[in-house]
């Protein structure tokens, strides 16, 4: 069993307390850029491209709801951090993982148009989303700036297609889900 994972913020979602029952763990972090810089009881503040955790520390990571917004560098600086952090057969999951035919950037006027043209030359505009940035990967772009790093890092991928998604819910869109592992010494 793990005994430290890092997830998501608990924000409105239940996924933090779900994510404790489940682990039954002592030690679980949640990571956001809202919380104060550093360690803070169960809270991990500042960016989750330089996490404040010792080398192969960390057993477990869950991103639900939270890579695809990672702007700039912070998606492949994540990677890298995931690979320091990740103790031997450590697995970071991601869901979802947004992918396309062509790489883009999705977000809601709302916020304002200073939306960085990182990797994606294209960006969506899509009223009313309520979020300021979501990337989309294509097959190249994935690859430059996740599975690339991944494997630098000595990580090793699956990605996971999420064939009946609509018998989950009507309004569910997880087409796409990464798992990253460090392989156990051995």
């Amino acid at each position: 069993m793990p005994s430290t994972w890092t997830s998501p913020p608990p924000r409105a979602s239940p996924y933090l307390d779900v994510v404790r029952e489940l682990g039954r763990t002592r030690n679980i972090y949640a990571q956001d850029l809202v919380f104060p810089p550093g360690i803070h009881g169960h809270q991990i503040g500042g960016s989750a491209a330089e996490l404040p955790l010792e080398d192969g520390s960390v057993d477990a990571m869950t991103l639900h709801c939270s890579f695809e917004h990672f702007e700039g560098s912070a998606d492949t600086g994540f990677i890298r951090e995931a690979g320091r952090v990740l103790r031997p057969g450590g697995k970071v999951c991601i869901v979802p993982l947004s992918l396309g035919e062509y790489a883009f950037t999705m977000c809601d006027p709302a916020w304002g148009y200073d939306i960085r043209r990182d990797a994606e030359p294209i960006i969506h505009l899509f009223p009313r989303w309520g979020e300021r940035h979501g990337r989309f990967y294509d097959a190249v772009t994935l690859k430059q700036r996740v599975l690339a790093p991944a494997h630098a890092a000595g990580l090793t991928h699956r990605v996971f297609h999420f064939e009946n998604i609509m018998d989950l819910h009507p309004t569910c869109y997880t087409h796409f889900g990464l798992v990253l592992e460090k392989p156990a010494k051995g």
